[in-house]
């Protein structure tokens, strides 16, 4: 393993890919939801169960995490995609659907070009929909929705796990 100079660009692995700055993304799925809390110390997320969990209990706001299976730049995989490009996208679709000539398309019919300024919670995302494509099958949607699922239940539970040791140690301190 090479000598690491700057360990603080060191990075936890991640199944997913993260948009970035021109990216050009084709959404091959229905978009998949996970609820959670985002904790500041631990840098990471946790899964939030709705009533009766202990973090909305200590008023800790929750928020959904956004995923899609397609292609990110030309490459396959799983995108995480921020609330604000998924409202986006969700926007342009709707005028989409209102014009007689386009009405019978939607998202999964377009490549879409992300922009994206600043960092941490200075990020600011932008969409614009870029050329027309060919849908891909529905047997390819169907497997893509298999894939999507088996990797996201993964880390779901990874989610859960790491709440339920959260919950214990907080549980042992008090």
């Amino acid at each position: 393993m090479p000598y690491i100079e700057d360990e603080s660009k060191v990075k936890r692995p991640t199944d997913f890919t993260k948009l970035e700055d021109g990216d050009v993304i084709i959404l091959q799925s229905k978009v998949y939801s996970i609820p959670t809390h985002f904790l500041a110390t631990e840098k990471r997320s946790v899964y939030c169960i709705g009533d009766g969990c202990y973090f909305c209990g200590k008023d800790m706001k929750a928020r959904d995490e956004y995923f899609y299976y397609g292609l990110v730049n030309g490459e396959k995989g799983i995108m995480r995609v921020p609330a604000t490009v998924l409202y986006s996208i969700a926007g342009q679709e709707k005028l989409i659907k209102k014009n007689p000539k386009t009405k019978d398309l939607d998202k999964r019919d377009f490549e879409w070009i992300i922009g994206k300024t600043g960092s941490g919670l200075d990020t600011e995302y932008t969409v614009m929909k870029n050329d027309k494509i060919t849908r891909i099958s529905d047997d390819q949607m169907e497997k893509n929705k298999t894939v999507l699922i088996t990797i996201l239940t993964k880390y779901e539970n990874m989610l859960k796990e790491k709440a339920m040791e959260i919950v214990a140690q907080d549980k042992e301190v008090e």
